[in-house]
């Protein structure tokens, strides 16, 4: 192969879009990007990739996570500071679910690929810009997220195929039942928290089992002190 090489990306799967155009910007190799539109990324009359967003004024937007690397915001700085490369880079495509629906099913019968619904819609969006790939002799590479495991009922329902299940995937689908009673006041709330803070004092210095596991309750201590004790309970 000696043509530009393509990346298929499934919808809102914007981290990967982010990283990509990052690495551009860091001069490394990257020819562009095809996805499915969403409601948050579409295209405009003329038929430019835009971010809905956009049209908000950031001081009126509600709070970002910036912790995310899939957010809008970060695909968003790109737009507003290299608005003339992104419709080069970013090839955005609407994608109907009869396209979805036969996307899913070639890749069975040509390639015996299991693919979710969101893998589906990225490869009939690729279908539908083969020809940015034909110019030149290249390829698109179909990003695949997530195991088809996740998509199993989407899956048995489109080409009838019922696949195996990786055990913890299905760990995931089931109902877990914490058999403990909701924090109703501040003081249980605050009692969580001493017990969440101790845990994560002991830690910090330990093998790395127990960094990662200091590492977890620390997160949690933070979330629940700064957004449920702050928010719900300022006293």
């Amino acid at each position: 192969m000696s043509g530009d090489i393509f990346y298929a990306l499934d919808p809102e799967n914007y981290g990967n879009l982010v990283a990509g155009l990052y690495s551009w910007k860091l001069s490394l190799p990257v020819t562009g990007f095809i996805l499915p539109t969403t409601p948050q990324l579409t295209l405009d009359a003329i038929g430019n990739p835009i971010i809905t967003d956009s049209v908000v004024p950031v001081e009126q937007r509600t709070t970002a996570d910036a912790s995310d690397p899939s957010n809008l915001e970060r695909l968003e700085d790109f737009f507003s500071h290299y608005a003339p490369m992104m419709k080069t880079f970013v090839h955005a495509s609407n994608v109907s679910e009869k396209e979805t629906e036969d996307a899913t099913k070639e890749l069975f019968m040509k390639y015996k690929r299991y693919a979710g619904y969101n893998t589906a819609k990225a490869y009939a969006a690729a279908l539908k810009n083969q020809n940015l790939a034909d110019e030149d002799g290249g390829a698109i590479v179909l990003f695949d997220r997530f195991h088809p495991g996740y998509s199993a009922d989407y899956i048995k329902q489109t080409i009838g195929e019922k696949i195996e299940i990786p055990q913890e995937i299905e760990n995931l689908r089931k109902i877990i039942k914490t058999e403990k009673n909701p924090v109703r006041t501040s003081g249980e709330l605050i009692k969580i928290l001493e017990s969440l803070q101790d845990q994560c004092s002991k830690y910090g210095n330990g093998k790395p089992k127990q960094r990662l596991e200091h590492r977890s309750f620390c997160k949690t201590y933070f979330f629940f002190r700064h957004f449920f004790l702050l928010r719900m309970w300022p006293e």
